[in-house]
């Protein structure tokens, strides 16, 4: 809703706004901290927009452990509606393993293949998201060195480790989570042990009449 006000003079009011604030409304929802060698795209990860508007991150501040001063991102940074943005150390090693992607903003850190905090706030400094990842258990093991990515699952609950899984090879960058990491399931059917077509002979439609073991069932006529 919206409403025009033209003012003559001095005037003071009040807005009122319904619903609930999201705490976890900006997340990152991926994070690459030590690549498969043979296909190193360098570190990276992944913010996540869960809000149906724009994001102006103009002078947001990210981090980890070995920057505690963080980064401000630039004026105009803007993550669209449910959109996806990503932060790379080196952005044209990025560029070369995604070449597809839209190009991602850079970063001045890496990430440690030990485990670190990873720190988001907004422009006044406050904190609106942090998560402080690890290559052991609990945390999934398998994102370390194997080309797969940390993918958080439980956008509510960031700062706990089952809450992220090990993700698919070369990840899911700028995209949502696949777990079937692109492959399409292709169901299977038992073949039937016999086939009955009757009347035979026929002039006018025949019946096919399949058995698996089964009580068999006539599943449809062909008029000929």
């Amino acid at each position: 809703p919206q409403f025009i006000m033209n003012f003559e003079t001095n005037e003071s009011f009040v807005a009122y706004f319904e619903g609930e604030a999201i705490d976890t409304a900006l997340v990152v929802s991926e994070i690459m901290y030590a690549d498969d060698a043979a296909t190193d795209a360098g570190d990276w990860f992944e913010i996540h927009n869960r809000l149906s508007v724009p994001l102006d991150l103009t002078g947001f501040n990210v981090k980890d452990a070995d920057l505690p001063q963080g980064y401000d991102l630039p004026l105009h940074t803007i993550i669209p509606a449910y959109g996806y943005m990503v932060f790379a150390e080196d952005p044209q090693a990025f560029q070369q393993q995604y070449p597809a992607l839209p190009v991602p903003q850079t970063i001045p850190f890496g990430l440690s293949s030990g485990g670190e905090p990873i720190i988001v706030s907004d422009y006044d400094g406050q904190v609106i998201f942090q998560t402080t990842y690890t290559s052991t258990a609990p945390w999934p093991e398998q994102s370390n060195g194997t080309g797969r990515t940390l993918e958080l699952t439980d956008f509510d609950n960031p700062i706990q480790p089952w809450a992220w899984v090990s993700g698919c090879v070369d990840g899911s960058p700028d995209a949502p989570f696949d777990p079937n990491c692109g492959l399409v399931h292709v169901p299977t059917y038992e073949a039937p042990t016999s086939t009955l077509m009757y009347p035979n002979p026929t002039s006018r439609c025949i019946a096919f009449q399949f058995e698996t073991g089964e009580p068999h069932v006539e599943i449809g006529r062909a008029h000929v």
